[in-house]
């Protein structure tokens, strides 16, 4: 069995990857940081393309606008290859986002999920038993990955596509998908961590 990468950091390590870097990565981005509040959670967006430090377009900034989230000053960042053998998991919205942070990115298969994926495997696991929060969502991640791998079919429906130059309908309905599940995500890798956080 290979030899897993030593942790430089506490904090759970948790990266979003969609095409460009300009919609759902950096909204999901902002989700996660509002969410996760003093969390142990340090989290980035990185896009496919190589697009220089480009602002997200203003279909996007208005549609993360409704949830109260401010992408304006956010700028494209590309993912470099292996930069990902690090992380704790690995957030893509389409399979090919997954792969390439799989191939290129170098992140470790069972690290790498699509969004939905990961949100609906998290509900079926406990990982109550490790009191250290950073540590209780690593454990969530490989019990999630392990319950992957008894299902039968991988759910490739559980992409969330890209509205780009579909009209700002398709830009709202993305951020409302994306308020929906980074909600879930954060609950999931960190549910007995936020119940004692609230208490």
């Amino acid at each position: 069995m290979p030899e897993l990468p030593v942790r430089a950091e506490p904090d759970f390590q948790l990266v979003l990857v969609c095409t460009a870097n300009q919609i759902r990565s950096p909204i999901a981005e902002a989700l996660v940081l509002r969410f996760a509040g003093a969390l142990p959670l340090a989290t980035r967006s990185l896009g496919l393309l190589d697009l220089g430090p480009k602002s997200p377009p203003a279909a996007a900034i208005e549609a993360a606008a409704d949830l109260g989230l401010d992408i304006s000053t956010h700028r494209s960042r590309r993912l470099e290859p292996g930069s990902l053998r690090e992380s704790d998991a690995v957030v893509g919205f389409e399979p090919v986002h997954v792969a390439a942070a799989v191939l290129d990115g170098g992140a470790l298969v069972e690290r790498a999920f699509l969004l939905r994926e990961l949100v609906e495997l998290l509900e079926q696991v406990d990982a109550s038993s490790e009191s250290d929060p950073a540590e209780r969502a690593r454990l969530a991640v490989a019990r999630a990955h392990a319950r992957r791998r008894a299902l039968p079919v991988q759910n490739i429906a559980a992409s969330l596509d890209d509205p780009h130059g579909r009209g700002r309908s398709a830009y709202r309905s993305a951020v409302r998908e994306l308020g929906e599940l980074v909600p879930r995500l954060v609950d999931g890798l960190f549910r007995q961590a936020r119940t004692a956080n609230r208490g």
